[in-house]
Parts: C-alpha cells; sequence; structure tokens
C-alpha cells in the first residue's frame, strides 16, 4: 500500500472525501525489502486506488527504487492519469499488469451521475497507450447504478469493445 485515499470524489467509491495519505518512497521501499527478503516474494501488487497520483518527481523516485526490487507489479489507475512517458517507465522496472477504472460507458452518465468527469475519447486514447506500450490491462466497469437503464449498460459494453488489446473486462454489480 503506498498511499491511502484518492483526491477524486466518484459518487460510488468509498475513497471519496478521505483525502490523501502518502508513504514516503523510502517507506516503500524498507516494506518492499522486508517481504522480498523475508518472505520470498515473487510479485507486487500495489493496493492504491490511483497509483498514477504521484508527481513526476515521485514517479522518478518509485522507478528509481523500484530498480531494485526487481520483481514484477500489478498497479490499478485512473484514466486521467496515464502518458505514455508514466507507462513506459512503470513498465521498464517491472509494470506486469494494469487495472484500469472505466465503469460506465455513458459520459453524461457517468458524469453527471457517477461523478467521473472524463470523456470516452480519453478512455480510449488512455488504453491505447497502455496497449501501445505493451502491458497486459483490464477495465473495471460497474452496472446497476442506480438510475442506470438497458442502453446506459450497453454504452460501457460499446465503449470496452473499442478498447485496444485489452486483456479482460470486469464487470461488478453497483
Amino acid at each position: 500500500e503506498t498511499v491511502r485515499g484518492c483526491p477524486y470524489h466518484c459518487d460510488f467509491c468509498n475513497s471519496r472525501h478521505t483525502g490523501v495519505r502518502k508513504k514516503s518512497i523510502q517507506k516503500v521501499y524498507e516494506e518492499l525489502l522486508y517481504y522480498r527478503d523475508h518472505y520470498n516474494i515473487e510479485y507486487n501488487f500495489f493496493w492504491a486506488d490511483t497509483f498514477l497520483m504521484m508527481s513526476k518527481k515521485e514517479l522518478d523516485e518509485f522507478c528509481e527504487m523500484y530498480k531494485e526490487i526487481n520483481l514484477p507489479f500489478w498497479i490499478q489507475t485512473r484514466v486521467e492519469t496515464v502518458t505514455y512517458s508514466r507507462i513506459k517507465k512503470l513498465k521498464n522496472v517491472g509494470l506486469h499488469r494494469l487495472s484500469i477504472g472505466i465503469e460506465n460507458g455513458n459520459e453524461k452518465f457517468r458524469r453527471e451521475i457517477m461523478k467521473k468527469k472524463f470523456s470516452n475519447k480519453r478512455a480510449v486514447e488512455a488504453t491505447g497507450i497502455i496497449a501501445k506500450v505493451g502491458v497486459p490491462y483490464n477495465t473495471n466497469n460497474m452496472v446497476g447504478y442506480p438510475g442506470e437503464t438497458r442502453e446506459i449498460a450497453m454504452d460501457t459494453v460499446r465503449l470496452n469493445r473499442v478498447m485496444r488489446n485489452v486483456d479482460k473486462t470486469n464487470c461488478c454489480t453497483f
């Protein structure tokens, strides 16, 4: 766990309005060394709602530190945080898999009801970047949200169908 909380305010999330508390990169490093050296872990899953909420400086520090850990890892992040350089840096130090929250394929519903404000175009761009870098990824989606119609749910299906090289599409019921 590198961070608790989230700076975003999605209506469905238990982390909304919690603020953000980040561990220092040094503390993350110490914990990773401990688990690697004492428990012989072979893979890390970073439990953070939005792993890439890091600043450029923090990401660079993480990547430099993680070279020594030298284990494959999986992260969760948001559409808004994905750039080619960020994903490439992480892949170079072991990023093995990524989960990205789409939640719903209807822009208006996602923006106004769920309070998640990226466009479908940006979602396709972000997942395209992940695919271009060559990191397997899955999308996280949600159905059964109050006020959602069958047509709105089908917008989610349609959006996921245009995601390039999506490895898995997860769908949870609200």
